[in-house]
């Protein structure tokens, strides 16, 4: 489930809740002292990465084929195919 930020406009407390993405959110209160008047930061977002693609190979830097070589070639890598 996502993060999302959180600072108090109240008591300048910064907390973060984990709620699904389609949750209402409009009643987010202060964990501290319980205000209402909270505003959403924006920061970076977390995406984990796949541990193995499909076929059973690593998606590599290339995002495409393994980290070994594709079924129809003999290279080392995707990179090296045009």
């Amino acid at each position: 489930m996502p993060c999302y930020d959180y600072k108090c406009g109240e008591c300048g407390e910064s907390f973060e809740i984990i709620c699904g993405i389609n949750d209402d959110r409009s009643g987010i209160k202060c964990t501290k002292c319980g205000s209402d008047k909270v505003e959403r930061n924006f920061g970076s977002v977390y995406l984990p990465k796949k541990a193995k693609a499909k076929g059973g190979g690593d998606m590599g830097s290339s995002g495409m084929g393994g980290s070994k070589s594709c079924s129809t070639c003999s290279a080392t890598s995707c990179a090296t195919c045009g």
